[in-house]
């Protein structure tokens, strides 16, 4: 969208005219939520899927492919954060990948399988990924903690407050789903 500069120097982009001042930066809330596509992306890569169904030795070696990823994604994402600070950015608030197992688009097609899913219906081992990637993240922002002394990190751990809800459903007083919708 552009509009008429009122001064004659021709258009500019009335969203130009909406961005933060260079000095604002340092007063933002960077959020960030890191790791869901990245470990979605994995699990449902049509590949990964066939050899989950031709052979659970596959399967396992594919595994740690997924977890062999874990340690770069991590790499890049503290490298993203130290460039922002460099930038100027003080205050950030970096959310950890849920219980991506418990999602129906994972799980709906692994439910024809016998012992696939937990008592919940997720795909454990998808969510014990999860839970190693989320220690490794919260390890690279507590070290990022120490190497910016004038940041200020809050991790969020997302996973373990919705696996909650979906484990505690009964004691919550919602319903306890045997299979997903």
């Amino acid at each position: 969208m552009l509009d008429y500069d009122i001064f004659g120097s021709g258009m500019i982009s009335s969203y130009a005219a909406r961005l933060p001042k260079p000095g604002e930066f340092s007063k933002a809330l960077y959020t960030i939520d890191i790791g869901h596509n990245d470990l979605a992306y994995a699990f449902q890569n049509k590949d990964f899927l066939q050899e989950y169904v031709v052979s659970k030795v596959l399967l396992n070696k594919t595994e740690e492919q997924v977890r062999a990823t874990i340690p770069n994604i991590v790499n890049q994402f503290t490298q993203a954060l130290q460039q922002l600070y460099d930038e100027g950015a003080r205050f950030f608030w970096v959310h950890n990948p849920g219980p991506i197992g418990c999602l129906p688009l994972s799980a709906i097609p692994y439910q024809a399988m016998n012992g696939s899913l937990d008592q919940y219906g997720c795909i454990k081992y998808q969510n014990d990924i999860a839970q190693e990637f989320n220690q490794q993240l919260k390890d690279g922002v507590t070290q990022l903690k120490t190497q910016l002394p004038l940041a200020t990190f809050t991790y969020i751990d997302i996973y373990s407050a919705k696996f909650s809800l979906i484990s505690d459903a009964k004691n919550q007083g919602r319903p306890v789903y045997q299979s997903h919708c």
